[in-house]
C-alpha cells in the first residue's frame, strides 16, 4: 500500500509561493535635485500622511520637476486652505467620489517640489520643509513655495519659517529676479508671523516696527 510522500521537495512544491508587494515611499524631500526610484517610473509617490484619504497628481504639466503622487489628509488641507476646503467640499468635481473610489485629485499646473514642502508644513511635516531652502542654489524653489502658498491662500503654513526666509527673501530680488513675487511674499510670511508692525517698502525692503530688516 502507497503512503502519501512526505519528502521536503514534496512538502515545498505545494507550499503556496508568496507574493511580492511593492510598498509606497517614503521620501522627505530635501534638494530640487532629488531623485527616486518608485514603482512606476513616471509618478513617484510621496507619503505625507500614511493615513490620508486623499492623493494630489502634482505637477504632470510641469518640467522643473517630476510628476509625484502625494497622500494628504483632506481634513488638514481643509483647515489650512479656504481654497482647498471649496475645492474638495465645496461640491465641486474634485470632491470626495460617491461610489467609495479612490479619492483623487490632478493638479497639472502646480510644481511638484513647492507642493511638497508646502503640504509638509500644512501636516507639521517639518522634515518635508529644509531650511536649506533659502539657499542661493535653491532660491528658485523658495519661490515656487511662496507662489503656491499664495495661490492656496496658505502663508499661515510658513510662518514656523518666517525668522529664517524673510531676511533671505527681502533683498533677494536684486541678485535673482521676481521682484513683485519675492516682494509680496516676505511681506505676507512677515505679516502672518505677527512679529509687530511690518513695513513693506516699493524697492522691496521688508523691515519691522523698530527699522530692523533688509
Amino acid at each position: 500500500m502507497s503512503t502519501p510522500s512526505d519528502s521536503p521537495s514534496s512538502a515545498a512544491s505545494s507550499s503556496p509561493t508568496p507574493s511580492r508587494t511593492t510598498a509606497p515611499i517614503v521620501v522627505p524631500i530635501l534638494s530640487q535635485n532629488f531623485v527616486a526610484s518608485s514603482p512606476s517610473p513616471h509618478i513617484t509617490p510621496i507619503i505625507i500622511d500614511p493615513l490620508g484619504d486623499l492623493t494630489l497628481l502634482v505637477g504632470a504639466d510641469h518640467t522643473d520637476d517630476a510628476p509625484v503622487r502625494i497622500q494628504v489628509s483632506s481634513g488638514a488641507l481643509r483647515r489650512a486652505s479656504p481654497v482647498f476646503h471649496a475645492m474638495l467640499f465645496g461640491g465641486w468635481r474634485k470632491s470626495r467620489p460617491a461610489d467609495g473610489s479612490d479619492w483623487v485629485v490632478d493638479l497639472p499646473d502646480d510644481r511638484a517640489l513647492a507642493m511638497q514642502i508646502m503640504l509638509g508644513a500644512a501636516h507639521a511635516r517639518f522634515e518635508f520643509v529644509p531650511a536649506e531652502i533659502v539657499r542661493e542654489a535653491e532660491f528658485g524653489v523658495a519661490s515656487a513655495v511662496l507662489v503656491a502658498a499664495e495661490n492656496y491662500c496658505m502663508m499661515g503654513v510658513l510662518v514656523p519659517f518666517a525668522d529664517a526666509w524673510v531676511g533671505t527673501l527681502s533683498g533677494a530680488w536684486r541678485r535673482w529676479g521676481g521682484r513683485e513675487v519675492v516682494q509680496r511674499g516676505a511681506c505676507s510670511v512677515a505679516v502672518w508671523g505677527g512679529e509687530g508692525d511690518v513695513l513693506c517698502f516699493p524697492d522691496g525692503r521688508v523691515r519691522d516696527g523698530e527699522g530692523r530688516g533688509g
